[in-house]
């Protein structure tokens, strides 16, 4: 449990440390690799990022934001598992929290991680398909 947390507060910068440097890589990569071997953890961390996020856009933190949905989006990148859909779920949550905002870069960003989550997946069928069939061959 407190492995999840600090592996996602990690991602997260610091108040002492530059919102410009963005996503923390080496936390990141920690992070993808707790949850691609505790699969049935991502509904945890969706969760958890999900009102992270949440706050954040209250809190006008829009910074943290952004960061949030980079990690957002590589997880999604990197878990293609059936214990997914309990985090696309905190993931469409902040994506329409990001929707709803006045913010126009938000929104923005909501529609580009439709975007990309809608190529991962179409990439993800796609290639479901073809080894399906090339196995079947």
């Amino acid at each position: 449990m407190h492995c999840l947390y600090y592996c996602i507060a990690g991602t997260m910068p610091s108040a002492r440390k530059d919102l410009n440097d963005g996503l923390s890589k080496s936390d990141m990569e920690k992070l993808t690799f707790y949850a691609v071997s505790a699969p049935e953890k991502l509904d945890r961390i969706g969760a958890y990022l999900a009102e992270r996020l949440s706050r954040d856009v209250v809190r006008h933190r829009y910074g943290y934001v952004v960061i949030a949905m980079e990690a957002l989006d590589q997880l999604l990148m990197a878990c293609h598992s059936q214990s997914i859909k309990p985090f696309v779920e905190s993931f469409l949550h902040m994506v329409a929290k990001l929707l709803e905002s006045r913010e126009p870069d938000l929104q923005v960003l909501g529609t580009n991680s439709v975007r990309s989550a809608d190529f991962i997946s179409n990439s993800f069928n796609a290639y479901s398909v073809f080894s399906s069939s090339v196995a079947a061959s």
